[in-house]
């Protein structure tokens, strides 16, 4: 018989509470009978009886890594949501930990607009697999790929953006990094190429340019000397 799969949504400021709660009734809804998804109290408590703490989790991260880690991995999740306001802007740091890592992702909602879309996102991208939800709900955001890039997960990074057909100015800015990265030199070219002619003048054109390595420098192959004739080999000459 399957485990049920355990979603714990841990709080950071509790000014985030209503929106903790609205992210785990989306996440339950999308799981169905898949997961058990517990928020705040309920959460902390389940953690409790693994004998940890939320302080345990954002003090020492590998411990939350060794908690979902396993092969295959253990059947739990563990997210820590903390909101915070700042310049008017709402910030939500999303802490997660599935499958043996850890990953962060940050959502920022200005004038006035809901955070729970943004957050939604950024979650389903990292653990939607493990709850048969579609993992994508939209473009990438550039707070998406900010977190992958961070995490050197440039071929994720470029799966993300060849989703795009239209791509802005700073998706394909990250597309010339990822190439670069990986050291393919000749498709980072190619990449700020389209950025030069889809957004002329743009001032990442010449970020992107500071990013493209240089080419390898022709090997010369030296001219092979001739032998000597046989007899010539040991002969000294004036």
């Amino acid at each position: 018989m399957e485990t049920t799969l355990l979603i714990l949504i841990l709080l950071g400021d509790p000014s985030g509470a209503d929106l903790a709660h609205g992210l785990g009734a989306d996440l339950q809804r999308r799981a169905e009978d898949k997961a058990q998804v517990l928020v705040g109290a309920d959460a902390m408590a389940a953690l409790k009886e693994r004998g940890l703490t939320a302080r345990d989790l954002m003090a020492t991260p590998n411990i939350g890594t060794h908690l979902t880690g396993g092969n295959p991995p253990a059947p739990i999740i563990v997210l820590h949501v903390d909101r915070g306001e700042r310049g008017g802007d709402v910030i939500v740091e999303t802490r997660v930990w599935v499958d043996g890592r850890s990953e962060r992702h940050i959502a920022i909602a200005g004038d006035g607009k809901d955070a729970l879309p943004a957050v939604l996102s950024g979650v389903l991208s990292l653990i939607g697999h493990r709850i048969g939800a579609p993992q994508r709900l939209g473009p990438p955001d550039d707070n998406e790929l900010a977190r992958l890039a961070e995490n050197n997960r440039w071929l994720d990074l470029l799966t993300r953006v060849a989703e795009v057909t239209d791509r802005t100015p700073r998706q394909r800015y990250y597309e010339v990094l990822a190439y670069a990265r990986l050291g393919q030199r000749d498709a980072a070219v190619i990449a700020l190429n389209h950025l030069r002619e889809e957004s002329p003048g743009h001032f990442l054109i010449a970020a992107g340019e500071e990013l493209i390595p240089p080419k390898p420098e022709a090997v010369t192959v030296p001219e092979a000397t001739p032998a000597p004739a046989p007899g010539e080999e040991n002969v000294l000459r004036d």
